[in-house]
C-alpha cells in the first residue's frame, strides 16, 4: 500500500529505552504466537508474488488483484504487530534490539515490492519489468523474513523450557506454509518463461524441502532435531495435508521436467495454484494446533 511499512527510528530507540527498563519476555503462549505470525510473514512474501504474477498473467485478474491487497494488508498489520506490539494479538512490542534491526530490513525489502503491488491494486497495468523485478525481489523479502523468524526462535527457545523443540517445530510447520506458495510461484514464473531453468532448479529444491519437513513432521527428523508428531489431531491434520501433497506433486514434476518440451499450459498452473492454496489452508490449521501446545 502506499502507506507501506516504514520503520520509524524513534520507535525502535522507544522500544529500547522501555526494554532497558526491564519489561518481562513475552509468555510462552505469546511466544507460540509470534513464531505463528513471524513464520506467516515468509509465507505473504511469497503469496503476494505470486498474485501479482497470477494478475499480469491475466488469470482471474481481478480477483487476484483483491487478494493482493488483502495479503498486503496482512503483511503490514502483521508486521507493524510484531514490531510495536498489538493486544489484541496478544503479542508484545519487539525487545530485541537485533530482531527489530532485522525487522527493519524487512521493511526496507517490503516497501521496493510494494511500489509495483501498490499500483497493480489501483488499476495500473505492469509490464514485463514489473514482472521480472517481483521474481527477483521476492527472495531477499523471503530471506530476511526467515532469518527474522530464526531470531525470533532463538529466544523462544529460552523461555519453551517444557518442550524445548517447539519453537523449531512451529518454525518447520510455518515453514511449509510459505513453501506451498513458493513452489505456486515457481511453476507461474515457469509458464510466464521468466528464467525457467533457474525456476525450475529452484522449484525442485522447494517441492524436496517441503516433502521432506512433511515427513520430518509426522515421524520425526533427527538431523533437523525434531521429534515425530504424538498429538493424534495434529497427526491427522498433517495427513491431510499430506493427501493434497500427493495430488500436486505429480503436475509439479510434469512441469519442472518437461518445461524445455513443451508449453507450461494455464490449466497446470491453475491446478497448482488451487492444490497448493489448499495445502496452504490445511498447514495453517497444523501451524494452529502447535501453537495451542505452546500454551
Amino acid at each position: 500500500m502506499k502507506k507501506g511499512i516504514v520503520f520509524i527510528t524513534g520507535i525502535i530507540a522507544f522500544m529500547m529505552f522501555f526494554a532497558s527498563q526491564g519489561f518481562c519476555a513475552p509468555t510462552p503462549e505469546q511466544w507460540g504466537i509470534i513464531m505463528n505470525i513471524s513464520g506467516r510473514q515468509r509465507m505473504l512474501s511469497q503469496k503476494m508474488s505470486k498474485e501479482a504474477l497470477l494478475a499480469i498473467a491475466g488469470i482471474n485478474p481481478d480477483e487476484n488483484l483483491k487478494k493482493l491487497a488483502e495479503s498486503m494488508k496482512l503483511f503490514e498489520t502483521s508486521h507493524h504487530a510484531l514490531t510495536e506490539g498489538d493486544a489484541a494479538m496478544n503479542i508484545p512490542a519487539c525487545e530485541f534490539p537485533d530482531i527489530s534491526e532485522q525487522l527493519e530490513k524487512v521493511s526496507i525489502l517490503y516497501a521496493e515490492l510494494d511500489k509495483i503491488f501498490d499500483k497493480m491494486v489501483e488499476g495500473e497495468k505492469a509490464d514485463s519489468n514489473d514482472m521480472q523485478h517481483i521474481a527477483k525481489a521476492s527472495l531477499p523479502l523471503l530471506t530476511a523474513a526467515d532469518k527474522a523468524v530464526k531470531l525470533f526462535e532463538a529466544e523462544a527457545i529460552k523461555v519453551l523450557t517444557k518442550d524445548p523443540t517447539l519453537a523449531l517445530v512451529i518454525n518447520i510447520a510455518g515453514r511449509q506454509r510459505m513453501l506451498s506458495q513458493k513452489m505456486a510461484k515457481e511453476a507461474l514464473l515457469i509458464h510466464l518463461k521468466v528464467d525457467a531453468t533457474t525456476q525450475a532448479e529452484s522449484l525442485q529444491k522447494t517441492t524436496t524441502l517441503f516433502e521432506t519437513s512433511l515427513k520430518g513432521l509426522q515421524f520425526g527428523d533427527s538431523e533437523v532435531g525434531i521429534p515425530p508428531t504424538k498429538e493424534e489431531d495434529i497427526k491427522a491434520q498433517l495427513e491431510t495435508v499430506g493427501a493434497s501433497w500427493t495430488k500436486v506433486k505429480p503436475i509439479l514434476e510434469k512441469i519442472m521436467t518437461q518445461y524445455l518440451n513443451y508449453a507450461i499450459s494455464k490449466d497446470d498452473v491453475v491446478s497448482v495454484v488451487d492444490l497448493t492454496g489448499i495445502i496452504l489452508k490445511e498447514s495453517d490449521k497444523a501451524v494452529g494446533m502447535y501453537e495451542k501446545v505452546a500454551k
